[in-house]
C-alpha cells in the first residue's frame, strides 16, 4: 500500500465559474471527499470550514497567482488548484494519511471521474512510497510550467492523455504500448501500468513503466526529468495550444 497517493490534472479551465462548481459538485457528491474546509491559500490562519458560497466569492475576487485549498476528512486530503485566466490550469490532490485498499478504490476511482469531467489535457496518478527509490520518487514531481517547458514525464500508476497529446504520441502507440488502456468520453485515453492498481508495488510499477517508456519514448515528446537541475525537453515536444477555458 501507498504512503502517499498524487491526483494531478491539467485542464483547459480556470477553475473560478463553471469548471469550479463542476469540481465541488463531483467532490460534494462522494460522502468520502465532501470537503470539510477551505483555503485562499496555503497559509494556516486562512484555513475555514468549508462553505460552498464563501469559497466561490472569495474564489471570484482573486488574483491569478492564488492557489485556493480544499480539506477533507473522512479521506483525508489536501486539494488545491490554480486560477491563472491565461494558462492551463492543475488541480492536485494529496492523499498520505489511513490508506487501505478501500480508500484506494475510491480515490482511483475519483481520479477518472475527474479527469473524464474536467476534460484532462494531462494528468496522472502517482504513487508514493517512504522507501522507493529516489528517481521513482522524483519523477512524480511535477510543476505546471514544466510540461509546456519540457513535455509530459514517464507514464505514473495512471496517466491521462487529451487529444493534442494523443495526436503527438500517435493513437495506436498508445494502445499498443502494453499499459492497460481505457478510452474516456470526452475523447481523452487513461492508461494504467498495471490492470489493478490496488495491488501495485513501486518494484511492479518501476518494471511496468520501463517496459511502457520502451513503446512511447520513440514519440519524442516526454521530457527528461530524471535529475531536477538537469531537465530536458522532449526532442519532438510542442507546448500544449490554449484553445479556450470552460470557465
Amino acid at each position: 500500500m501507498p504512503d502517499e497517493i498524487l491526483i494531478e490534472i491539467y485542464a483547459q479551465c480556470g477553475f473560478r465559474n463553471q469548471s469550479l462548481i463542476l469540481l465541488l459538485d463531483i467532490l460534494e457528491g462522494l460522502p468520502e471527499f465532501k470537503p470539510t474546509h477551505w483555503a485562499r491559500d496555503e497559509r494556516p490562519d486562512s484555513k475555514s470550514t468549508y462553505s460552498r458560497d464563501d469559497l466561490l466569492f472569495a474564489v471570484g475576487g482573486l488574483g491569478d497567482l492564488n492557489t485556493p485549498h480544499l480539506y477533507g476528512s473522512a479521506i483525508s486530503y489536501t486539494a488545491y488548484f490554480t486560477i491563472d485566466r491565461q494558462h492551463l490550469n492543475n488541480l492536485i490532490i494529496s492523499f498520505g494519511s489511513d490508506l487501505n485498499e478501500e480508500s484506494l478504490a475510491k480515490i482511483l476511482q475519483l481520479s477518472s471521474v475527474l479527469a473524464n469531467a474536467l476534460k484532462a489535457e494531462y494528468g496522472y496518478v502517482h504513487f508514493l512510497w517512504k522507501n522507493a527509490p529516489e528517481r521513482y520518487m522524483q519523477e512524480g514531481s511535477f510543476a505546471l510550467r514544466y510540461l509546456q517547458k519540457y513535455g509530459p514525464c514517464p507514464s505514473l500508476a495512471r496517466t491521462w492523455f487529451g487529444s493534442y497529446l494523443i495526436s503527438l504520441i500517435g493513437q495506436g502507440r498508445l494502445e499498443t504500448c502494453g499499459a492497460s488502456i481505457q478510452h474516456l468520453s470526452y475523447g481523452g485515453i487513461q492508461a494504467d501500468l498495471i490492470e489493478n492498481l490496488v495491488d501495485a508495488d513501486h518494484r511492479t510499477l518501476t518494471i511496468r513503466q520501463r517496459e511502457v517508456m520502451e513503446h512511447l519514448l520513440p514519440s519524442g515528446i516526454f521530457g527528461d526529468y530524471s535529475h531536477p537541475l538537469l531537465r530536458k525537453r522532449g526532442a519532438n515536444w510542442q507546448p500544449i495550444p490554449i484553445d479556450h477555458f470552460a470557465d
